[in-house]
């Protein structure tokens, strides 16, 4: 029995080592000699130091070996498991997407043979092999994947491919079913979802924009029809029900320049200026950039007004307000001409409709702000009007976007062309800031850090670069 064992164990050894160093050849061959070998190893026959719970998918995983993985998959009994440190082979080709990284930390459980590549293929790259190994996992429905397991370390697949800063894998990893929200893919219609339903599916979010200040609670709800968001009555675009990375980056840059950190905005001109201002977001959805402003914004009596057409958005606004217990003082600042002459609240959740200005007074609004606002060249002109119309003759505009290569974004070139023209009447760029890898105004916002929820609900933080434009008339 002890010279059973004994072989058992010698034959997964070679197994494992045949997977580690692309002997594919030699894989096969040892499975067809030996059919009742588990290809699940390690099993007791062979002591853990030999493995540290590995098995021969986890190596071929590792290192990249499309063939030998491709091998395995197809083996009835293999599975897709943890090994000692929780690691699954999915988080070992997130983590080595990119090959010229070394490896974020696995608590001891390094297996990848950089320095042995005897037997790779030198083309495609690397981190494609790895990309490539990651789609046979996935695509085996035999396989429970879930990308956001987390290891004994506390990270998960998504974690390791936002390390690997490989997009190709971010984009596999996020696609799959078990990345998904749940509040923003149940694809269900507007009258089969109450009121009730959709707070019950709702998730609120604790933002941290700088360090040892308030955080912002806002909450979201679900995006209906999120495959084709996009109505033909803009009242019915629920799209401001989400929140989206421009209005996180938005949010972090105001943050930064009220509490004059950056010294880009004078908002108010000086620390002590006691000017009551008035702050308008258009297109607010959920708020986050205005409620930055109004909880950071330097000076007392302000008034900021956060705006959106849809009524559920507004409704959802105004929730968020009372979430960060906001909108109890009071201010003299009036925006619309009904406003009474009496003070009145100084946050305030508002319809607005582009096309209807009459009611607003003209040239009233300090700071204008806005994010991603522009999806179609149709709304150009009318965006336009509204700043002309809204904003004070010394105010500024600060609008955030996705970089033009990004694309999706029809219309936002000749939008921003047609506020850089510096003609007379008019308005031009004052500040522009590029918002990429690396910016403070892109970190991960959310209070408790966490790189795989970011990921989930705000993954184009990751995926796209921004830009924010400060705008001020000639």
């Amino acid at each position: 029995m002890a010279a059973l064992c004994d072989l058992t164990a010698a034959l997964e050894l070679e197994l494992l080592e045949f997977a580690r160093y692309n002997e594919l050849s030699e894989l096969v061959a040892c499975l067809e000699k030996n059919p009742k070998l588990n290809i699940n190893t390690p099993s007791t026959s062979l002591p853990s130091s030999f493995h540290n719970g590995n098995t021969p998918l986890h190596y071929a995983c590792a290192n990249g070996h499309v063939n030998v993985v491709n091998e395995i998959v197809q083996v009835s009994s293999a599975r897709h498991a943890c090994n000692n440190e929780g690691n699954t082979p999915l988080h070992w080709c997130a983590c080595n997407a990119n090959r010229d990284a070394p490896p974020p930390s696995q608590g001891g459980d390094a297996m990848t043979d950089y320095n042995d590549n005897a037997n790779d293929d030198t083309s495609p790259p690397p981190s494609n092999k790895h990309v490539d190994c990651a789609r046979l996992l996935i695509s085996n429905p035999n396989f429970q994947i879930d990308v956001c397991l987390q290891n004994k370390a506390g990270r998960s697949s998504l974690t390791e491919a936002f390390q690997s800063d490989n997009k190709e894998m971010i984009k596999l990893l996020l696609e799959h079913p078990s990345a998904s929200e749940d509040r923003l893919l149940v694809g269900i219609q507007k009258e089969s979802l109450s009121k009730e339903d959709k707070e019950s599916v709702s998730v609120t979010h604790d933002f941290t924009f700088l360090s040892n200040t308030p955080s912002i609670k806002v909450r979201e709800l679900p995006i209906e029809n999120p495959d084709d968001p996009f109505t033909n009555k803009v009242a019915d675009d629920t799209t401001g029900l989400g929140i989206w990375a421009a209005s996180l980056v938005l949010a972090s840059y105001l943050a930064h320049a009220c509490l004059g950190e950056d010294g880009s905005l004078n908002l108010p001109p000086s620390a002590s200026s006691t000017t009551p201002k008035i702050v308008l977001e258009l297109g607010a959805g959920c708020a986050v950039p205005g409620l930055a402003a109004a909880k950071f914004l330097k000076g007392d009596n302000n008034k900021v007004y956060l705006t959106d057409l849809n009524k559920d958005a507004v409704d959802n606004i105004t929730f968020n307000v009372s979430l960060n217990e906001m909108g109890g003082s009071q201010s003299e600042e009036k925006l619309l001409k009904s406003e009474s002459a009496a003070p009145t609240k100084n946050i305030q959740s508002l319809i607005i409709d582009w096309a209807k200005l009459d009611s607003f007074n003209k040239q009233s609004v300090d700071v204008l702000v806005g994010s991603d606002l522009i999806y179609s060249t149709a709304i150009v002109p009318l965006l336009k009007k509204v700043i002309q119309h809204l904003l004070s003759e010394d105010g500024v505009f600060i609008y955030c976007a996705p970089t033009f290569d990004c694309g999706q974004r029809d219309g936002l070139e000749e939008f921003i062309g047609a506020m850089k023209s510096g003609t007379k009447g008019f308005f031009k760029c004052t500040r522009e800031t590029l918002v990429d890898k690396g910016s403070k105004y892109k970190a991960n916002p959310l209070t408790t850090k966490s790189e795989d929820d970011c990921f989930i609900h705000f993954n184009e933080l990751y995926e796209k670069n921004f830009v924010v434009y400060e705008f001020r008339r000639v």
